[in-house]
């Protein structure tokens, strides 16, 4: 029998918790998180698990960038510095670039964290 959803909540929440930061990302990034947006810098994030798929609890709103940017993904991380890599989200609703004042908020973000 495969796990149910309770199970896989509570594995969700201990990975959610290891998430602290993101980023945006003006490609799909690679194993290491390449195409950061230059001048955003790491935002803290803050997710739930919900049914076996990690949600964003808050808005997360990234400001520094160059008007215009495409924003294709949104990266995540273990901490504001270093090379935490955990992977990404791929952009699939909201604005496409950062704003005139380059500025851009993510204020969904739907990832499976388990397949069921």
């Amino acid at each position: 029998m495969p796990l149910n959803t309770a199970a896989l909540d509570v594995g969700g929440e201990a990975i959610a918790a290891d998430i602290t930061h993101a980023t945006l990302h003006s490609a799909t990034p690679d194993a290491n998180g390449s195409n950061v947006i230059a001048g955003m810098g790491r935002q803290p994030i803050d997710l739930d698990s919900n049914n076996g798929n990690l949600v964003l609890a808050t808005t997360v709103n990234f400001t520094g960038g160059a008007a215009g940017t495409p924003v294709a993904a949104v990266g995540l991380w273990n901490g504001p510095t270093g090379t935490n890599w955990r992977g990404y989200a791929t952009r699939t609703a909201g604005d496409t670039a950062l704003n005139a004042a380059g500025q851009y908020a993510v204020s969904s973000l739907s990832i499976p964290a388990f397949a069921t």
